[in-house]
């Protein structure tokens, strides 16, 4: 996949499709070029400065049942010293 603007050339990556065709499955292997534009987008960090994690989803998700939500209620003292009036 390329992305230009204005007929010029910006940045290159390779694509890899889902098997509906409609949406990407993978994207990597990008390839800057040269341009006379600013990018819109800054680096957060310096390369080698943060250490990245891949997450791949499940293909299949196993059903989870779904547990009843348990709600505790503490009732704080009315009183600053500690004590209820009756």
């Amino acid at each position: 996949m390329t992305l230009e603007y204005d007929q010029e050339r910006l940045s290159r990556y390779s694509v890899e499709w889902q098997p509906d065709d409609r949406h990407l499955s993978r994207v990597g292997a990008p390839r800057l070029y040269q341009h006379g534009y600013q990018s819109a987008q800054l680096e957060l960090w310096q390369p080698g400065e943060v250490e990245w994690f891949v997450i791949i989803r499940d293909s299949s998700p196993a059903r989870r049942r779904r547990r009843a939500a348990r709600i505790l209620v503490i009732q704080p003292p009315l009183l600053s010293d500690g004590t209820q009036r009756s």
